[in-house]
């Protein structure tokens, strides 16, 4: 049960009973943010019965280096330096980070043809998360060959309505002969180290 923070007494009590019910058999995990530990221990007939508490924090720059390259295959036979480049600039040693980054990459490559990642392409993949890397980097070039063949990152636009509200709306500058490139969620959202909290039979 992922976002366990907003979680209430009486759906804890719910998940109490089921859990509780023999015919069920079945076992639980709390996934949440900042909050959700304090929010579990709230309740004591629930927390009592969680067998682990797991908290969960972001890759250091060595575990990038082992578990990335297992990831996908994008990254199986990537340079080390460019996957710590990633890393460094973009990714922060978080999964949710390097799942938006290898899909990106992984269009990169296929539109222009190319089998393995480079700064190049990592440049391309963060301006497409709104982030274009270490400035001065070498390469500057070259990206803009590589953003003109591929197109440009998507704007988003926040447009105030008259009663008072907004609405984020999303547009792609390129070129008429650029290929389209449908533009993705609005980026951003809130950082969360989670935590798991799992109950079990034993």
């Amino acid at each position: 049960m992922d976002e366990a923070q907003w979680l209430n007494g009486e759906t804890f009590e719910y998940f109490r009973y089921l859990w509780d019910e023999p015919a069920t058999r079945l076992a639980i995990v709390f996934v949440g943010g900042d909050g959700a530990h304090t929010v579990l221990r709230r309740e004591p007939m629930l927390s009592s019965r969680i067998f682990i508490w797991q908290h969960f924090s972001r890759l250091t720059p060595d575990e990038v280096l082992q578990v990335i390259p297992l990831f996908h295959g994008v990254w199986e036979h990537a340079e080390p330096e460019d996957i710590a480049f990633a890393d460094r600039h973009a990714a922060h040693g978080n999964f949710r980070n390097w799942a938006p980054i290898t899909a990106h990459v992984r269009i990169g490559l296929d539109r222009i043809g190319r089998t393995r990642v480079d700064q190049e392409v990592l440049r391309w993949a963060f301006s497409r998360l709104g982030t274009s890397g270490p400035p001065g980097a070498r390469g500057a070039r070259s990206d803009d060959r590589f953003r003109q063949a591929l197109g440009t990152p998507c704007e988003w636009r926040a447009t105030r309505h008259r009663d008072g509200s907004t609405a984020a709306g999303a547009s792609q500058r390129r070129r008429p002969d650029a290929p389209p490139t449908r533009c993705p969620r609005r980026p951003g959202g809130r950082r969360t180290e989670a935590s798991v909290m799992s109950i079990t039979h034993h």
